[in-house]
């Protein structure tokens, strides 16, 4: 006993950071880092590429470039991975994916080597059609994940296999009733389905089973799937998209599933690329500091809401280093998240002093700044130091990163809020609209600047299916109250005359 007491007492003396090593690689669309071998985390980087490369070819209308970076954390085992875990999900977990306007977090806990590839397959999957397709029903998403991520690539590239596995899927939907599709389709992220772990294995399973029926199964159920998912693009409520696709009454549906799944095995498809999916070889890991490690995930904490351990996690690391640029950024966002919009600039501020080249800090000092903004109250000396203070930090950031369409969103607000450059409102909000097509708030904003810009014709086209089929309440109230006041806007200038 008392040798296993020094032990501890031995191990507990050691630093956390004492036997830390951490890598980092960069990938063409990702940033990788981790604690995991080098091997581990390259492996895993020449997957997902190869992925990303399928999916952009067999995922309909998919989106190819993210209009945010996406950092992949490399957990080596489960020990790593739980204190990371989202509330309320830790037991079960092995990954995860948190999506920002202005950053993707994917966390995989590659201990699972059996689940390590389709961990990080099903988490893309996520924000490859959020990007493409935008908020959509819950089956859709999980059953678009559990379908991809059984991924492999076949033929030196030339080639990929969909659909194997998931036999622990088939186990469960045979030993059990499925969920009628009338259920199943309604439910959302707070639907007990989701959120007790003893019944999200079957929402996942049955998720899967139906997406994969329909995307491969009878030629007139794919058509369909076709047009429901262009129906939820165009904003159609998804009860509604759905029996328009498929029909009002489920039930030659629910028994077509439940034959499908009790077949001896489903089809697996093999899908054939006109040009190969290519391995980058040449993929190589950099040391990284633990430190620059620790303040990642001080912002990955931050990202998913477990804002008390966050604070704490990058207080530790600021202890250490004072000057760590990334964990004070974390603090920033901590305070902006809880509306302390003055102690946010502050922390800001302070991190992109230190950090002037990171694209991502410049890009929450310049959100900051417009939210002191309206905190402060438009039009007044100190909101107009404010909004040129922001206008540059975004400038700065969007010529450090031109593909980050949050950034020309926010350069588009900053002009709008100066309240007379409305030809560079229109053409910074053009452009977040067509990086990210999919985010509806965007385009609602573009409209606006062009009411502004007297382009009314032009916010009317924006204006009018965002009114009538928008994917929220709000945003279609809100296009409607700016429809109301285009048409105001028209007729005054048609009744002024020439």
């Amino acid at each position: 006993m008392r040798q296993v007491l020094m032990a501890i007492l031995v191990l507990a003396s050691v630093p956390a950071d004492a036997s830390a090593r951490w890598i980092s690689l960069r990938s063409p669309n990702f940033l990788f880092i981790g604690e995991a071998s080098e091997g581990r985390i390259r492996r895993t980087a020449q997957k997902l590429e190869q992925f990303r490369d399928m999916l952009t070819r067999v995922l309909p209308g998919a989106i190819a470039i993210s209009p945010a970076p996406t950092v992949v954390v490399v957990f080596p085992d489960g020990w790593a991975f739980a204190p990371y875990a989202p509330p309320g999900r830790t037991s079960d977990l092995v990954g995860y994916s948190a999506s920002w306007e202005d950053l993707n977090y994917i966390a995989m806990n590659a201990g699972r080597a059996d689940l390590a590839d389709s961990i990080v397959f099903h988490e893309y999957t996520h924000l490859l059609v959020g990007n493409t397709l935008g908020e959509v029903p819950l089956w859709v998403n999980e059953g678009f994940a559990e379908l991809y991520a059984t991924f492999q690539e076949e033929s030196g590239g030339s080639a990929a296999m969909i659909g194997a596995g998931r036999g622990y899927h088939l186990g469960l939907l045979r030993s059990r009733r499925l969920i009628p599709i009338a259920d199943l389709i309604a439910i959302d992220d707070r639907s007990p389905e989701y959120n007790e772990s003893t019944r999200r294995g079957m929402l996942y399973a049955q998720s899967w089973a139906l997406m994969h029926y329909l995307s491969f199964g009878p030629a007139g159920r794919q058509s369909q799937l076709t047009a429901y998912l262009a129906s939820l693009q165009s904003g159609q409520p998804s009860n509604e998209a759905f029996a328009q696709a498929f029909g009002a009454d489920f039930a030659a549906l629910d028994r077509e599933l439940t034959e499908y799944v009790r077949r001896i095995s489903v089809p697996v498809v093999r899908v054939q690329f006109s040009e190969r999916i290519s391995v980058d070889t040449s993929l190589r890991g950099q040391p990284m500091d633990d430190l620059e490690g620790q303040s990642y995930l001080g912002d990955l904490l931050v990202r998913i809401g477990r804002h008390d351990a966050a604070r704490l996690h990058v207080k530790r690391v600021i202890a250490k280093d004072p000057t760590r640029a990334r964990a004070i950024a974390a603090q920033g966002l901590i305070e902006l998240e809880g509306r302390h919009v003055v102690e946010a600039v502050m922390l800001l501020e302070r991190a992109a002093a230190l950090a002037p080249e990171d694209a991502g800090i410049l890009g929450t000092l310049g959100r900051a700044l417009i939210a002191r903004v309206f905190q402060q109250g438009q039009g007044s000396d100190r909101s107009n130091t404010n909004l040129e203070q922001a206008r540059t930090a975004l400038e700065r950031a969007a010529g450090l990163a031109p593909g980050a369409a949050h950034l020309f969103a926010m350069l588009g607000d900053v002009a709008l809020l100066g309240g007379t450059d409305h030809e560079s409102a229109v053409s910074y909000l053009s452009q977040a609209v067509k990086m990210a097509p999919a985010r509806e708030q965007y385009q609602l904003r573009l409209a606006e600047a062009l009411l502004r810009a007297r382009q009314f014709d032009r916010a009317v086209s924006y204006l009018t299916p965002l009114a009538t089929r928008g994917r929220t309440q709000q945003i279609r109230e809100a296009a409607r109250t700016l429809l109301a006041t285009v048409v105001q806007r028209q007729l005054g200038a048609s009744s002024a005359g020439p």
